[in-house]
């Protein structure tokens, strides 16, 4: 048994259906309530408490364990009650007893009832965590008894809480009061603002960036159909309900993407600086470069005379989930984990780009296949090539990359390879999963897709090491930036809210 002595803040009282003053609300350990009277009464300051000795204090009884009548629908609300408006007699001195109420499965609620020589009533008292004071048991108590003289104005409340069970751990004076405050009502969470779907800034900043979109596809880039669909559906989710719109907002981390690497056909990187060819082609065969038939050749060229039908097509497969499967897991963080962690993952994937597109205009490089075709000559009016890709379509008769790499924005760009960076993203935002499973995936989907820019003649393996190291340089700039740099954390909180 705990009890507590808690000041009452105000001598109005709601009447409760107790008749009898000698009657008080006790309890038993396994969660019953019930109502017992007691036969020996003591007196304090004029007033008389059931079952208590002439100190006040509220010892031990075995007619603790008596059970009278059952408490019936009154008890679902008691805790409720704490915080009505309490209407009915003044009482100036009071004595008060609390029986926590115990539902299934659920913390315990209490309400607190008092009983004094005011006629036939029992009344509800409202208190507040600031009236909860505790003291060590006195001599003849067991450890779990606290009681609190507490006298303010002739005005007593004592509280008593059951004995723990084994299963619940024991209470200490120290923490006593911290849970106790547990029975008392808490002020209601602020609700969430209600979505509007026009506000008076809306007439403002969408038809800016809607003139500055089309002006620079139409005039610049170049308008194409995705262009329009793209703009359409943003409006459409925008303004749809408040989840679509946290969701666009979310996504825009990656149409900047998209829309970057579509404008880079604007100026291409060749008219910024010279591509290589002969002498990225030499440093692969010094570093990596292996001998078939006695002759020192790099791997592409190996792969070129030695490839299985079986890889040709898990290497096509691999390859198609570039992006996919990152935007997929970005997606997964997004929906079912914390919001900052798919804005940790999208803004580095952000930021590789960044860094992999910078590259691109300071190196720009010819990739395997272009020596293949065109050896060491410099052709800039070709368009992107399927190169070993092309023994995937011949087995599964899709034309996906021949299609797709028709539309390639950017042929000298094989330095770094971000088919190699996108997936290691993973790898290293994996953890945020907490799925072992889907870790390892991630790490054989990354050696995999390594692999599979190597065998189709993409990449060289010193293009996919640049660019694994590419995503690790985005990944410990970003956590720098996000860690140490107050302005960059204001807005991330701030981004993270509206998302």
């Amino acid at each position: 048994m705990i009890t507590l002595s808690i000041q009452t803040q105000t001598n109005t009282t709601q009447i409760s259906p107790f008749n009898n003053h000698n009657q008080l609300l006790d309890y038993h350990s396994n969660g019953q309530q019930v109502a017992s009277t007691s036969s020996n009464t003591n007196t304090h300051n004029g007033h008389s408490i059931a079952g208590s000795p002439a100190d006040g204090r509220l010892p031990h009884s075995d007619d603790d364990k008596r059970s009278s009548e059952t408490i019936k629908t009154w008890s679902k609300s008691v805790l409720s009650s704490l915080t009505l408006p309490f209407l009915g007699k003044t009482h100036h001195t009071q004595y008060t007893t609390a029986s926590p109420y115990y539902h299934q499965q659920q913390q315990q609620n209490g309400y607190i009832t008092t009983s004094g020589n005011h006629g036939d009533d029992s009344s509800y008292h409202q208190v507040s965590k600031s009236d909860i004071h505790t003291v060590d048991s006195p001599d003849g108590y067991d450890n779990h008894t606290r009681f609190i003289p507490y006298n303010t104005n002739n005005s007593d409340t004592i509280v008593t809480l059951p004995e723990r069970t084994r299963s619940t751990p024991s209470i200490s004076s120290t923490d006593s009061a911290a849970d106790v405050t547990s029975l008392l009502p808490t002020s209601p969470s602020t609700p969430a603002p209600l979505f509007q779907r026009f506000v008076k800034e809306h007439a403002i900043w969408i038809p800016v960036l809607s003139i500055f979109y089309f002006t620079w596809f139409i005039f610049v880039v170049g308008i194409m159909v995705l262009h329009i669909i793209v703009y359409f559906v943003t409006i459409i989710l925008y303004f749809f309900n408040d989840k679509t719109r946290r969701f666009v907002l979310a996504l825009f981390i990656y149409l900047i993407y998209v829309l970057v690497y579509d404008s880079m056909r604007v100026v291409p990187n060749y008219l910024i600086s010279n591509i290589h060819t002969e002498d990225v082609y030499n440093i692969e065969k010094k570093l990596f470069g292996i001998y078939s038939n006695k002759r020192l050749v790099t791997f592409n060229e190996y792969f070129y005379n030695h490839h299985i039908g079986v890889l040709d097509v898990l290497t096509g497969v691999l390859y198609l989930n570039w992006i996919p499967i990152p935007l997929l897991y970005s997606f997964y963080l997004y929906r079912y984990k914390r919001k900052r962690d798919y804005l940790d993952f999208a803004l580095t994937f952000l930021l590789t780009n960044i860094i992999g597109f910078i590259i691109y205009y300071i190196v720009p490089t010819a990739p395997p296949w272009y020596i293949e075709l065109y050896g060491f000559e410099i052709k800039t009016d070709i368009s992107g090539n399927p190169a070993g890709f092309t023994y995937f379509e011949q087995i599964t008769g899709f034309k996906i990359f021949s299609s797709m790499y028709a539309k390639n924005a950017n042929v000298f760009a094989a330095i770094p390879s971000l088919h190699a960076a996108y997936p290691l993203l993973c790898v290293l935002y994996g953890n945020l999963s907490k799925k072992l499973w889907l870790q390892i995936f991630f790490v054989l989907f990354t050696l995999g897709i390594w692999f599979s820019a190597v065998y189709s003649r993409h990449h060289y393996v010193l293009d996919v090491l640049l660019g694994a190291t590419c995503s690790l340089s985005a990944y410990l700039i970003y956590k720098i930036l996000s860690t140490k740099v107050p302005a960059v954390i204001k807005v991330l909180n701030n981004y993270e809210k509206i998302i």
